[in-house]
């Protein structure tokens, strides 16, 4: 007899889900949904620290390849790619291009076309971190006797990337903030004692 009064039901229109069903399966989705945006954001952020990692290397790397070949690092990066921004008593040594970017801000630095916001600069600090280590970011840019760090600093890097980027260098890296939105990122090149 039920299944006379459920298939009457059905002709009728009547049959369905209850709404307890309904909410139910709303809330199974809303958690699926949770669990696939949480390992969508995780995964962007490894790759965006992936990418600033990447590119830091090819920039540290044409900081290294100028100094080879001139004897000391540039005062901007620009000098990397564009001669002109080398000093004069230093053009005849120059044998660039050492570093290639995909953008250039307004300033001559390094624009992350990949990272929308990151902008990659070159930087002399003095430190008391000692061999060649970040030892607290409130160290840099303070005047002291300690000697000079040159250093690739990454501004812009959200903080989640950040995190990312620092565990993967340990001590030669640094970041202004834990938490701030937005931190700089330091990459120690090398340390200089006066």
């Amino acid at each position: 007899m039920s299944d006379k009064v459920s298939e009457e039901r059905k002709l009728k229109g009547q049959g369905g889900f209850t709404l307890i069903e309904l909410l139910v399966s709303l809330a199974i989705i809303a958690v699926l949904v949770a669990i696939v945006l949480t390992v969508i954001g995780g995964s962007a952020n490894k790759q965006n620290a992936t990418a600033i990692s990447r590119e830091a290397q090819l920039i540290i790397s044409g900081l290294g390849l100028y100094k080879n070949g001139l004897g000391v690092y540039p005062t901007t990066l620009n000098a990397l790619w564009d001669r002109n921004a080398v000093p004069t008593n230093l053009q005849r040594f120059w044998r660039g291009p050492y570093y290639t970017p995909s953008e250039i801000d307004p300033e001559g630095n390094v624009a992350d076309r990949r990272v929308a916001g990151v902008i990659y600069r070159y930087v002399r600090v003095t430190t008391s971190g000692g061999s060649g280590a970040c030892s607290t970011v409130s160290q840099i840019g303070t005047n002291n006797t300690g000697g000079v760090d040159h250093a690739l600093r990454v501004q812009g890097v959200p903080l989640e990337v950040a995190d990312i980027i620092i565990s993967n260098f340990g001590k030669k890296a640094c970041q202004s903030s834990t938490t701030d939105p937005l931190v700089d990122v330091y990459f120690v090149i090398e340390e200089l004692w006066n």
